[in-house]
């Protein structure tokens, strides 16, 4: 398996399963990426691009309805290859 750079290969689940290769918890903001599941290999990961494109369509589309919108995304981009983590 090579390096995932496609968002679109990232999947997130209403509960921490470990069943999707990402967990988006809001009440803890956090983030938990999960090797083993869905394409991504803890030896090969995965692009913060990716990361990053995958956490802004959850919090527009919310399909897990965590009420993501209620919090500050916890992103900001400054080169393609480069981002902070912010608000928590």
């Amino acid at each position: 398996m090579a390096l995932l750079t496609d968002p679109d290969a990232l999947t997130d689940s209403a509960a921490d399963d470990g069943s999707t290769n990402i967990y988006i918890d809001a009440s803890a903001q956090t983030v938990k990426l999960v090797p083993g599941q869905g394409g991504l290999i803890a030896a090969d990961g995965v692009t913060i691009k990716a990361v990053y494109s995958f956490l802004k369509e959850e919090w527009r589309n919310d399909p897990n309805t965590k009420n993501l919108a209620a919090f500050d995304f916890p992103m900001i981009p400054i080169t393609d290859e480069f981002f902070e983590l912010v608000s928590g």
